[in-house]
């Protein structure tokens, strides 16, 4: 004999429901968060594609070699300067999606979330470490950025491609312009760090302590640079955050040569 289904009782009946309703406000929470972070997305990538429209003329083709003949500087630093006086330069690299302006901030954390017109984003700014003396005259200027690999390439993605060494021989500078004066940024490493490592220092004790410094970072970088290093140079290490392992960062350590 058929054994008979068991009925719900009236107290299981009403767990069912509160069950599938808690669910159903789950799925559109999570629907509605990921429209509105792509919504803020398309926005954000808009105003720095206007940005670029308002202050830069049309950037010459990407050439094949680094010479700093080839650098046109085509920001307008008077337009920029009066949207917001913290920008300290612009930074960009050809063949890549890195095209935006850098700013000074008061500490490291206001520029993680708001664009250089003051307003609340995701996206955020560019920054140099509120350590560093403005200027780039420091011995190692620090640079920070977003990552955005679950949406493209934008802002400071492309820099965990610098793990691979074809990527690097494809990609063997970066230029950063500014008010004063415009700078090939030639990377001579690149490591993989987590959120707890050490590894940012803006100030050294002496020349030795500097050399120390940048030695660890080429003898742990995941390319193999064409640049030679001595302690009498400057570097500006751009750090983001990186896929490449858990709480990842990516810092790539660049030689800071002035464009002639």
């Amino acid at each position: 004999m058929a054994k008979k289904k068991k009925k719900l009782s009236k107290s299981g009946r009403v767990l069912l429901d509160v069950i599938l309703v808690v669910s159903l406000c789950v799925a559109v929470f999570s629907g509605w968060k990921i429209y509105s972070e792509l919504h803020q997305y398309k926005v954000n990538d808009q105003k720095y594609e206007d940005l670029r429209q308002a202050v830069t003329a049309a950037t010459p083709a990407p050439s094949a070699s680094a010479d700093s003949s080839l650098i046109t500087d085509n920001v307008d630093w008077d337009a920029l300067l009066a949207m917001n006086p913290d920008v300290a330069g612009w930074i960009r690299q050809p063949d890549t999606p890195i095209d935006y302006p850098v700013v000074y901030g008061s500490d490291n954390s206001y520029y993680l979330r708001h664009t250089l017109d003051g307003e609340y984003s995701i996206f955020g700014t560019i920054f140099v470490d509120y350590q560093n003396n403005r200027g780039f005259v420091d011995k190692n200027t620090v640079i920070y950025g977003h990552h955005f690999s679950h949406y493209d390439d934008t802002m400071l993605t492309t820099l965990d491609y610098y793990n691979d060494q074809s990527y690097y021989d494809a990609h063997p500078y970066l230029e950063f312009l500014t008010p004063d004066a415009d700078y090939l940024l030639y990377p001579i490493a690149g490591v993989v760090k987590q959120g707890t490592d050490a590894y940012i220092r803006t100030s050294f004790a002496d020349d030795n302590d500097y050399a120390a410094y940048v030695q660890n970072f080429l003898d742990n970088s995941t390319f193999k640079s064409n640049e030679t290093f001595s302690a009498s140079d400057q570097t500006v290490l751009i750090s983001s955050c990186s896929d490449l392992v858990q709480d990842g960062r990516y810092a790539l350590l660049c030689k800071l040569v002035k464009a002639d």
